[in-house]
C-alpha cells in the first residue's frame, strides 16, 4: 500500500482504535516510511482530538528513537 493511500485511509476512517495507533507507530519505525508516518501522526493529532494525547505520546516516543533520519523527520513534524 502506498504511503499516500495509507494516510488517506486513516484520515478518512470514522474511528481510530488503539490497534490502528499501534499500526501507525510500527509504520513510523520503518526508515523508508518514517517521514510520511510522522507527518500522518501530525495530521491525526490535529484532526482526531479523541486520540490526540495517545498520538502525541507516539510522536514524543520517537524523540528517543535512535535512527538519525527518523529523529530529523520527527523534529520537522513538530516544528511545522
Amino acid at each position: 500500500m502506498s504511503s499516500r493511500l495509507f494516510s488517506k485511509l486513516l484520515l478518512q476512517a470514522p474511528l481510530l482504535t488503539e490497534n490502528v495507533v499501534q499500526l501507525v507507530r510500527t509504520y513510523c519505525e520503518d526508515e523508508r516510511r518514517s517521514h510520511s508516518g510522522l507527518l500522518l501522526i501530525r495530521e491525526l493529532i490535529v484532526r482526531r482530538p479523541p486520540r490526540r494525547m495517545q498520538l502525541l505520546r507516539v510522536l514524543l516516543d520517537f524523540s528517543a528513537f535512535r535512527l538519525e533520519k527518523v529523529e530529523m523527520i520527527k523534529m520537522l513534524a513538530i516544528i511545522q
